[in-house]
């Protein structure tokens, strides 16, 4: 293997030769040729192919050279920085690594080739760099990994390859830009990296910071050669759709041919070669396979290509042609299965609730035969908390049956009663909580609650304490009637937003006759109206609130 490399470091200081004569205009045309025996002489046929006669300008040779120094120093230090992690890490980041030196064939096209006049014949070229990108974005996809913002910072990293495709209204920013953009959105992954492994591994920070390098070196590069688009070389000879990387043609002769430059690499820097280049394709990705059918990636449509996309663009506003026309039945506002009356709200009668009237909760219209549309549902969930579901017509008959009984009963416990219909609950003992939630018609009895009774989303509803209860909630609710005794209301704090027609009755205990007698009589309860209608006044600086009063004349 030495042999070769000394036979081919000979070869390139020949070639060395040659550039120095054309760069001073000494050589004439006889000179090139001259040097192609002694090239011949020294090194493997298959290894020396022809010099093209379409040589490459100096600037376009110097963004050649330019962008072999960021592959040997910026992407080299990246991937040393992944190394030193290893694993996951390591394997994502030499995919990304070797899209940037498989980009290097595309720039040495751009440095040798004329623009092309039909921008599909760029797809050979790439193709390779696409692939990688597309390797690179399915990081993210696998299964979930600590290295994840790792992978989603490659992803978006690899999206900044991408500036070769520009083309004026093609959407992309100019080069230096859409660099930028894409280290900007690589950059949110790269904080969640350095904020994850702040303390526990300071080779997640040198790994970023060689991987920003990587990317503002580049932006730099794409800013000095490439401000305002690939730079092609107007003198070039060379058929992009043919064009094969051979740094021999494109730096006219300063470098060794092309097996040379990975032995180079690893000897200098330490990453390994970049790996042969796929097929040709495109930057644009295809649509995968069903992971069903096949293992293998779909091969590219031709609807896909860069030369379709950009004919589509240049269509202007004949690019819908091709659309389907929105026919005014196919519009949602004119849906036949959305006509018909809004049904009534008013209830058909008291007949134990066998009527199929609607009803309003929250704006929205809902039916009673929505209610059976799910099953009763009565259990204790954990010795923790008592549910009951979706009840319709359940209450106590003449003979003391029917009707929801909840004993056994734990302080701890908490009773929850959803969705409920013209039914009758009643809590046993003494509990933590009671909730009765989008219930209609429904009545509630419980001995003592430790925290509170809560009402939401219900309609015509009564509700009976028998002992105490610190709080009794009411919200979204119209219609409820709430029953106390006179001394456990005095301890009893009510809260209530958004009702209508709520009223509690304050019941009196019974009283023994005067006169000796034992004939026991029992005071008349008293209802009270709790305030749902307010005025308010604005009085020396403050806002003053009063309850709505209304006496009669």
């Amino acid at each position: 293997m030495e042999d070769v490399v000394s036979r081919l470091e000979r070869v390139a200081a020949q070639l060395e030769a040659v550039k120095v004569h054309f760069a001073s205009g000494s050589g004439t045309a006889s000179t090139a040729p001259a040097a192609h025996p002694a090239a011949a002489a020294t090194s493997p046929p298959q290894e020396a192919p022809a010099v093209q006669s379409g040589q490459p300008t100096s600037s376009s040779s110097s963004s050649v050279t330019a962008y072999q120094a960021l592959l040997g120093t910026q992407v080299s230090d990246l991937i040393t920085a992944a190394e030193t992690i290893g694993g996951e890490v390591l394997r994502a980041t030499r995919i990304v690594a070797d899209a940037f030196h498989s980009e290097l064939e595309i720039i040495a096209a751009f440095a040798s080739c004329p623009k092309p006049t039909d921008p599909s014949a760029l797809q050979p070229l790439l193709q390779p760099t696409a692939e990688k990108i597309m390797e690179a974005g399915t990081l993210t996809s696998g299964p979930r990994s600590q290295y994840a913002d790792h992978f989603r910072t490659l992803s978006e990293a690899a999206q900044a390859l991408t500036w070769v495709a520009y083309q004026p209204g093609c959407g992309l920013a100019l080069p230096p830009q859409h660099v930028e953009d894409a280290w900007s959105a690589a950059e949110f992954y790269a904080n969640k990296v350095l904020m994850g492994w702040k303390g526990r591994g300071p080779e997640h920070g040198v790994w970023v910071a060689a991987l920003k390098a990587s990317l503002l070196t580049l932006k730099g590069y794409c800013a000095q050669y490439h401000s305002t688009g690939p730079a092609w070389n107007p003198n070039g000879t060379s058929d992009v759709s043919t064009f094969k990387y051979d740094q021999k043609n494109v730096s006219g002769g300063t470098a060794a041919p092309k097996q040379a430059a990975p032995a180079a690499a690893i000897k200098k820097a330490g990453p390994p070669p970049p790996p042969p280049p796929p097929p040709p394709g495109s930057l644009i990705q295809p649509k995968q396979q069903p992971a069903a059918a096949t293992t293998t990636p779909a091969a590219p449509s031709s609807s896909g290509t860069m030369a379709a996309l950009f004919a589509d663009i240049n269509k202007g506003t004949a690019v819908t042609a091709g659309l389907k026309k929105v026919t005014d039945d196919m519009k949602t506002k004119n849906r036949s299965d959305r006509t018909g009356t809004v049904p009534s709200s008013t209830s058909t009668g008291s007949g134990g609730g066998s009527g199929s009237s609607d009803t309003t909760i929250g704006g929205n219209i809902k039916k009673k035969g929505s209610i059976t549309t799910l099953p009763p549902r009565f259990e204790c969930e954990q010795g923790r908390k008592w549910v009951i579901e979706n009840q319709k017509g359940n209450k106590p008959d003449s003979g003391g049956g029917g009707g929801i009984v909840v004993e056994n009963t734990e302080p701890k416990q908490t009773v929850y009663i959803y969705n409920c219909h013209d039914s009758t609950i009643q809590v046993r003992g003494k509990v933590n909580a009671i909730t009765l939630d989008n219930c209609t018609k429904c009545g509630l009895v419980f001995d003592t609650v430790v925290a509170s009774c809560e009402v939401v989303n219900c309609i015509s509803v009564q509700i009976q304490c028998t002992g105490d209860a610190q709080t009794v909630a009411v919200e979204k609710t119209d219609g409820c009637q709430l029953f106390m005794y006179a001394e456990a209301l005095e301890k009893t704090g009510i809260t209530s937003a958004k009702i209508s027609e709520f009223n509690v009755v304050a019941l009196k205990n019974t009283t023994k006759g005067g006169g000796g007698g034992e004939k026991e009589e029992e005071e008349e309860p008293q209802e009270f109206a709790i305030p749902e209608q307010y005025l308010s006044r604005y009085i020396n600086g403050k806002m003053v609130t009063e309850t709505v009063t209304h006496s009669g004349g």
